[in-house]
Parts: C-alpha cells; sequence; structure tokens
C-alpha cells in the first residue's frame, strides 16, 4: 500500500514506529505470510556520511542502486522484513583498494541480511532465554546456524547465575561435617 495520508515520498509515522536511525519508510505491505514488508531509503542526513569511502574517506560516486531484504525483529505478530534501496558507491580515489561499496548503518552492516536488533534478539533468545538455537530459528524465521551464530560464546551474566544457583554443593574436597557423605544403602537381596 502506498503512503498513507499525510505522508508525502516517506512517511513519518511509519518510520517513527520502525525505530531504525538512518532509513525512513516510503510503503509497507502486509504478506500473506504474517510479514510485513516495509520499502525503506537512506535519510538525506544521512546520505552524505556514507557517501564516504570507509577505507580512504574519498567521496565517491553513485554506481548504481541496489535493493536489499533483511529481516527484522517481530511487531505484534508480524515479522519485519525491510527491502533497502541503497546507493553502491565508487570510490574516486585511484590509490584506494576498495573499488565499491554500499550504504550501511550501524543497525544493518554491511552485507548483513538481519538487522543487529535481530541479531541482538537472537543471542538473548539462546543465551538468556536457554531457548535451543533451533526454536528459536523457527521462532524468528533464521536458519538453525544463523540462530547458533547468535548464541553467546560466554555466558552471560544472567546465566552464570542461574548455572551457580544450580551448583551449590559441596565443594569437591571438602571435609565440613556439614557437607558430610551419605552413609552408605544396604545391599540389595535379589528377588525370588
Amino acid at each position: 500500500m502506498p503512503a498513507g495520508p499525510g505522508c508525502g515520498a516517506w512517511c513519518p509515522a511509519a518510520t517513527a514506529l520502525l525505530g531504525l536511525p538512518g532509513l525512513r519508510v516510503t510503503t509497507v505491505t502486509q504478506t500473506g505470510d504474517r510479514r510485513t514488508v516495509a520499502e525503506v531509503l537512506t535519510a538525506p542526513e544521512h546520505a552524505e556520511a556514507l557517501r564516504c569511502c570507509p577505507d580512504c574517506g574519498a567521496r565517491a560516486a553513485v554506481k548504481e542502486t541496489v535493493t536489499t531484504t533483511l529481516r527484522d525483529v517481530y511487531l505484534g505478530d508480524r515479522q519485519i522484513l525491510l527491502r533497502w534501496r541503497k546507493r553502491r558507491w565508487e570510490c574516486r580515489n585511484q590509490d584506494c583498494e576498495r573499488k565499491t561499496f554500499t550504504e550501511s548503518l550501524p543497525a544493518v552492516p554491511p552485507r548483513a541480511r538481519l538487522t543487529s536488533r535481530l541479531r541482538t534478539r537472537l543471542g538473548q533468545a539462546v543465551g538468556d532465554d536457554l531457548m535451543p538455537a533451533a526454536a528459536a530459528a523457527r521462532r524468528y524465521g533464521v536458519s538453525d546456524r544463523t540462530a547458533a551464530a547468535r548464541s553467546p560464546s560466554t555466558p552471560t551474566p544472567s546465566l552464570l547465575t542461574w548455572m551457580n544457583s544450580r551448583n551449590r554443593r559441596r565443594p569437591r574436597g571438602s571435609t565440613s561435617s556439614a557437607a558430610a557423605p551419605r552413609p552408605a544403602r544396604p545391599a540389595r537381596t535379589p528377588a525370588r
């Protein structure tokens, strides 16, 4: 559906609802498979900074326009898909090794197919919520490998707290009377 009433080339209300700095929503469409597709553009106030080459800092020229589809977190019971129409830039510095690059934002790193907040949410689901990676993958519409890669390599503080509360047993080698070993069980006699 095109931008709603009161919206021009982009819709401030939909942009505020999306909440990704640097992107502006132009149209929103709902699909039959419980997804919402938001067409987005780079905000003009960020475009000039994104035009500079990440390696040498030289101003670049537009080479072409590309569209990238990204997965984002759920809004209600619908997953948000972003179709970002962004520019591929060509570095004008002849000595620079990087010839081309596309626009990127902190919320959407280069070559990403997931927004940073979806990556964070996957990490929380697998690490903090102790959800199996396969279940997190099904919930957020990504592959098992993607969900497992988002799990923290070191335990999170909440996971450590849980693990410590589960392991409050007598330390190995302790001989205190409070933690005396259990008496041996009587031998079982075979049934006749």
